[in-house]
């Protein structure tokens, strides 16, 4: 299924394995069972900081490296994107 943008998402476990299939990205499924609670999610960790069954939100913490990022009151079934830039290591030399 493609989104507003144009890329490929998931609704559910069946889309998910078929884009798994296709092989262009990683995608990680994972369920987040209680609020404060972080889970491991590919290399980095998620915390279910709040939801709103009546409002269809929730409110997650993103936790990679060093860096805590906090997407807020996000809609159930938004597509979220998350890519991580490698950055090759320097001798500390400036050119």
């Amino acid at each position: 299924m493609r989104g507003e943008h144009g890329e490929l998402i998931a609704r559910n476990h069946e889309e998910l394995e078929q884009l798994r299939r296709m092989g262009e990205r990683d995608y990680f499924e994972f369920t987040l069972s209680g609020k404060g609670q972080k889970q491991h999610v590919g290399s980095m960790q998620v915390e279910l900081r709040g939801a709103s069954a009546k409002k269809h939100q929730y409110t997650v913490a993103l936790y990679l490296d060093d860096m805590r990022l906090e997407k807020k009151n996000k809609s159930i079934n938004e597509t979220h994107l998350l890519l991580r830039e490698r950055i090759a290591p320097t001798d500390g030399t400036c050119r």
